[in-house]
């Protein structure tokens, strides 16, 4: 089977190809076609959720702070999470994370709370409100990721799996 043309300015695979090697003669060019692939799938499976999320006054981001709230809470942690510990967990800067933290508590769906022995920290936590979206949008987001792979067979999505894994874990490495 014959990938998509890699970009809208090229007429062909062929033509590519050739730009990819008169560029950068020793480059794979199947290895940058991956990237351009992987890469366009990527965005476009963010645009479907994050579409889907606007409905529901949600961002990505957002939804991730809300899950990972949800996570701990379900781990027992019921006492809520430290700003800095939302930024480190999510990987996000400590003011991406206010922002974040800002937008959800005004939409009613967190709470923050003075830490009870240090009255300079705040704990957050999910409301009953925060609870009910972070659950009916994690069943809408899942359903909608079984409709995105539903081209693949369940052989071909493990082995497709098996492969990004493999991909991912070479990177970790460099």
């Amino acid at each position: 089977m014959t990938p998509p043309t890699p970009g809208r300015s090229f007429q062909s695979r062929e033509a590519f190809q050739r730009f990819v090697h008169e560029t950068c003669p020793d480059a794979d060019p199947a290895s940058v076609q991956l990237f351009g692939a992987i890469h366009r799938a990527g965005s476009q499976l963010k645009q479907i959720a994050e579409r889907r999320l606007e409905a529901a006054g949600l961002t990505w981001p957002k939804l991730r702070l809300l899950m990972m709230l949800m996570h701990v809470e379900r781990e027992g942690q019921t006492d809520g999470l430290l700003p800095s510990e939302l930024s480190e967990r999510q990987n996000i800067s400590r003011n991406t994370a206010s922002a974040l933290i800002a937008g959800l508590e005004e939409a009613g769906f967190i709470t923050r709370e003075l830490h009870e022995s240090d009255h300079r920290k705040f704990l957050i936590r999910l409301t009953a409100k925060g609870r009910k979206v972070v659950a009916m949008q994690m069943a809408h987001h899942f359903r909608a990721l079984g409709h995105s792979f539903d081209m693949l067979n369940a052989a071909e999505r493990e082995q497709l799996l098996g492969l990004l894994h493999r991909v991912s874990a070479g990177l970790e490495t460099r």
